[in-house]
């Protein structure tokens, strides 16, 4: 939903008749109780336990297991279908003005929240005033996307979005959770964290909450959500590393687990009879270039560096081949992806001849080129994890190749944070996350975004002003393919920044498993458990 460094899929499950047999001997207990879950059960092991569940508080520190409990117990007024596109849920129906400014939401009439009170527009107001409100404490990536918004009730089922000027992406952006305005009516934002609701949480999405505890949580299909359920337990296995989930696997405590991030570290061998499978997700780790300083205000040296990285080769040392390559900032898979735009390919020897040209030539005979007697060394910012880490080595053994030298400093992520959002920096890694189906990238490549905003590399180009702006002024979707098609290519025709890869979701399954046809992008991590139900309801 919101794009940010760090709101992810892929679940290859089993048929009905396999769950049964893996899962006739487990017996799990609960508070709510004592007796073996009955009927089709599915048990994926987790790394961590939840501290919170309240969707709206989880920053970019929450953990992934709270996310994945936030998507299976909460929903907004629409989702993302399987191919990306924008679909309603708890809205029936929406409708824009032809100024695309004004946005029209029906609810459904037969929608309740867990505990069964009805959902109404008191809880989207409610929902949305929280997130405009000064004392928000979740994150302000989001707050900022509403908060110019004039959300209205006009009446006991409808609610109306007024928004500054023309934003195509909105009916995506209405995937925000909704919270029951019954139970939080006398709760202040700032209160939202700490509320034993957060704990113990009452949401409208499929799944509901049966039981937490220090061990697991159990989530029952909730009666009051439209269709059949095609499971009737879900469970979620806390373990406190990813190697021990795996031997939980091994031990068929649980039947898959899901890792993603490993960059760097050496992925934990599956357990025997299982099967490793993969799946792009809506992430993707970039080189940034800060373009308002020499040397990388010249786009020859820009180029010279794409030459000069073989990204592929990062992928298959760094990733363990657990990575895709991508060529622009609207993911492959996407509806609005334009395979014709593409970065310069690895070419070693291209790049070498291209610096000479440029006047930076190896003069002492020790491997590193100079330019006006100057060694060209280039600082690389970073953050201090293992897979950034990794990453910032990867390159400096490459451009080492070509004579350029890297200067690697690594630090919190805090403070690649600020110095990103500081202009800072001279190269750049870090990784943009939750990118979503929808290619509107104007926060993050309009030049009215370059100072305090997310355009890091500084891009200005008034070809790309003009594009960014046109796809999200326009509701039309074959004029919104075509306007994004152009800015893709003028954008690799710029190289403004080097798209190392796209971050994939690893799935161990046991072998038994049939598995299905990896989809070609899942959005985010937690919305795995989206195509599990669709692969759960097409067994026999």
């Amino acid at each position: 939903m919101v794009r940010r460094i760090r709101w992810q899929i892929l679940i290859a499950l089993c048929t009905t008749l396999l769950v049964f047999a893996l899962l006739g001997s487990i017996v799990l207990s609960s508070a709510a109780s004592t007796h073996a879950l009955q009927g089709s059960v599915y048990v994926e092991g987790v790394v961590g336990a939840p501290r919170q569940l309240n969707p709206l508080v989880q920053g970019v520190e929450a953990l992934p297991v709270e996310r994945d409990l936030a998507a299976l117990l909460f929903e907004g007024l629409t989702r993302i279908d399987a191919t990306g596109r924008v679909e309603p849920a708890l809205a029936e129906r929406w409708s824009v003005t032809p100024d695309e400014r004004v946005y029209t939401f029906a609810l459904r009439g037969d929608r309740t929240w867990h505990d069964g009170t009805p959902v109404t527009p008191d809880d989207v107001l409610y929902t949305v005033r929280g997130v405009q409100n000064a004392n928000f404490p979740g994150d302000p990536a989001l707050a900022s996307i509403w908060r110019n918004v004039l959300v209205r009730q006009l009446d006991q089922r409808t609610i109306q979005f007024e928004l500054s000027a023309p934003f195509a992406p909105f009916p995506s952006i209405a995937r925000l959770p909704i919270l029951p305005a019954h139970l939080f009516r006398t709760l202040r934002p700032e209160q939202w964290a700490t509320a034993p609701w957060s704990r113990l949480p009452v949401g409208t999405g499929k799944y509901r909450l049966h039981a937490l505890d220090a061990e697991k949580v159990v989530l029952v299909p909730f009666e009051g959500y439209p269709g059949v359920p095609a499971l009737d337990n879900l469970v979620l296995r806390f373990y406190p590393t990813l190697d021990a989930a795996l031997l939980g696997l091994g031990r068929r405590e649980v039947q898959g687990v899901a890792a993603s991030g490993l960059g760097g570290r050496q992925l934990p061998v599956p357990p025997r009879e299982t099967q490793r499978l993969t799946a792009p997700l809506g992430d993707y780790t970039i080189l940034t270039f800060n373009l308002r300083q020499a040397p990388l205000d010249d786009l020859q040296l820009r180029t010279v560096l794409a030459l000069g990285i073989n990204r592929q080769q990062l992928v298959a040392q760094v990733l363990d081949g657990h990575g895709q390559l991508l060529e622009s900032p609207v993911l492959p898979g996407t509806w609005a992806s334009e395979p014709a735009a593409r970065l310069p390919a690895f070419r070693r020897s291209a790049a070498q001849q291209l610096l000479g040209s440029l006047g930076y030539i190896d003069s002492n005979g020790d491997g590193w080129v100079e330019g006006d007697g100057q060694r060209l060394l280039l600082p690389l910012l970073c953050a201090d994890t293992v897979e950034a880490m990794a990453v910032a080595r990867n390159l400096a053994q490459q451009l080492r190749e070509i004579g350029i030298a890297l200067e690697i400093r690594a630090v919190p992520s805090a403070e690649l944070q600020s110095a990103l959002a500081a202009n800072n920096f001279t190269l750049a890694i870090h990784t943009w996350s939750d990118v979503g189906a929808d290619p509107d990238v104007f926060a993050l490549w309009h030049s009215s975004r370059a100072d305090g905003g997310t355009n890091y590399a500084g891009l200005d180009d008034d070809r790309i002003d003009q594009l960014l702006a046109e796809g999200r002024a326009t509701t039309d979707a074959t004029a919104r393919k075509r306007i994004y098609g152009d800015f893709q290519r003028r954008w690799v025709e710029l190289i403004p920044s080097l798209p190392l890869y796209q971050n994939v979701l690893v799935y161990d399954v046991a072998a038994s498993v049939p598995p299905p046809a990896p989809p070609a992008l899942v959005p985010s991590r937690a919305e795995r458990f989206t195509i599990l139900e669709r692969w759960f309801a097409a067994q026999p």
